[in-house]
């Protein structure tokens, strides 16, 4: 009892002393948590505060540098709109000139073409009028003479094909009668001769016939007996046969339906019991998937759940302070542009005007030199038009041929160079689609691996960032 006494009196001083280190322990560690929260607190708010703080001071400085360049861009544009300004007015009155001068030097050269095409096209009609009726002329002589010759030729010849067509008539009548005499003489003596045979042949026949046909009577008579006789046999052997063979297959359709109905009963049990088990083992896998997914699916909603609401916090952090940004940044940007865009309509304003009085200026120039060519022109081409028509009416009966021919030459030409254009077109058409599937099928490699690259380094920083986001939970915890 004493030794019980002692061991129960250490054991409740033990439990003294462990409690009250325990809790010596337990304090040390609350103070040291509180002092480590509140240092980490300060420290975290001076990173704040020196991130905010960094953050401003960007901001300032890329305004500043970004009114700055723009100040430089609007100035340098400005700069640029009025040098183009003048070096395109001065390319635009080089351009009317070179263009008034090469009008005049065209129509020197194509009335200068003309005047020689007409010249050599006088000509060539004069010569071809010339050789025209030379040809035709010693053709007529020639058809003159060959159709003299030709009625010559075809008389002579009538005439002898006459006289030899009278003389073949009177000698084929005189033959035909000679020839027709002989054939009704042997005709007389060739009939009387067949009648005396044909008579004494018919007399043989008759003899023949009628012992032939007394002959074939009786062999007739004994052929149908004999064949009446075998057919009652034939007959008789042959339906015995057939009641043999009918009673044979009755009893074996018999015993193969029975045979059929047992084996077909054997395997339909045998196919049902198979089924059961089969059911009752694919409704246990069933079962067991089902709590599966049904235990998966909620560990995972849940998860979800607590990870979109975290996202959403940290997004309308964001977005609170993206706002307020955006919408500071937007008020300094609108002033700008306000103001550019006064000094812009101001400059334009200038510049049109200037631009205007010059245009009516030119307008009014290019008015009355264009009417003076007009006229001038027209007066020319009224002048060569009457010219033109008293001419082609001389002349359109000889250009009809010619005309043709040279219309079926151009059409010839412009169908192969329709042909030609037709299949270079459909070769570069081909080539295009080649070159165009071909650069598709490589941006759209270059695409999917970009795009592989990108999700598997979203997939490393999400990863980076959710054990950080552990690592920092054990710590706190």
């Amino acid at each position: 009892r004493k030794e019980y006494v002692e061991y129960m009196a250490a054991r409740k001083i033990q439990t003294k002393w462990r409690f009250f280190a325990c809790r010596q322990d337990y304090v040390y560690f609350m103070a040291a948590r509180k002092i480590q929260a509140n240092w980490r607190a300060a420290v975290c708010r001076d990173l704040y505060l020196h991130q905010i703080a960094a953050k401003i001071i960007q901001t300032k400085w890329r305004s500043y540098v970004f009114r700055k360049e723009y100040v430089e861009y609007m100035a340098a544009r400005k700069i640029q709109n009025s040098w183009r300004a003048a070096v395109s007015r001065d390319i635009y009155i080089q351009m009317i000139a070179a263009i008034l001068i090469q009008n005049k030097w065209r129509s020197y050269v194509c009335r200068k073409e003309y005047v020689s095409y007409m010249v050599a096209r006088k000509i060539q009609t004069r010569w071809r009028s010339y050789a025209c009726r030379h040809d035709y002329v010693s053709y007529v002589a020639a058809r003159k003479i060959q159709t003299k010759w030709r009625f010559f030729i075809c008389r002579q010849d009538y005439l002898f094909f006459m006289a030899a067509r009278k003389i073949q008539t009177y000698w084929r009548a005189a033959v035909c009668r000679q020839d027709f005499n002989f054939y009704v003489a042997a005709k007389i003596i060739q009939a009387n001769w067949r009648a005396a045979v044909c008579r004494e042949r018919y007399i043989h026949n008759i003899a023949a016939m009628l012992i032939q046909n007394k002959w074939r009577s009786f062999v007739c008579r004994q052929h149908y007996i004999f064949y009446t006789a075998a057919r009652t046999i034939q007959t008789n052997w042959r339906a015995a046969v057939c009641r043999n063979q009918y009673l044979y297959h009755i009893a074996a359709m018999m015993i193969q339906n029975k045979w059929r109905t047992f084996v077909y009963r054997r395997d339909y049990v045998s196919y049902m019991a198979a089924r059961k088990i089969q059911s009752k083992w694919r409704s246990f896998e069933c079962r067991q998937d089902f709590v599966v997914y049904i235990a998966a699916r909620m560990i995972q909603t849940k998860w979800r759940s607590f990870a979109c609401r975290q996202d959403y916090i940290f997004y309308m952090a964001a977005r609170k302070l993206q706002t307020l940004w955006r919408k500071f940044a937007c008020k300094e940007k609108y002033v700008q542009y306000i103001a550019a865009r006064t000094i812009q309509t101001s400059w334009r304003a200038a510049v049109g005007r200037e631009m205007y009085l010059e245009n009516i200026a030119a307008l009014l120039i290019q008015n009355k030199w264009r009417s003076f060519v007009c006229r001038q022109d027209f007066l020319h081409y009224m002048a060569a038009r009457t010219i033109q028509n008293s001419w082609r009416a001389a002349i359109s009966r000889h250009l009809l041929l010619h005309n043709v021919a040279t219309k079926q030459i151009q059409t010839k030409w412009r169908s192969y160079v329709c042909r030609k254009e037709y299949v270079e077109y459909m070769a570069a058409r081909k080539i295009q689609t080649k070159w165009r599937t071909f650069v598709w099928r490589q941006d759209f490699v270059v695409y999917m691996a970009a795009r592989k690259i990108q999700a598997n380094w979203r997939a490393a920083v999400c990863r980076d960032l959710y054990l950080h986001q552990i690592a920092a939970k054990i710590i706190q915890t």
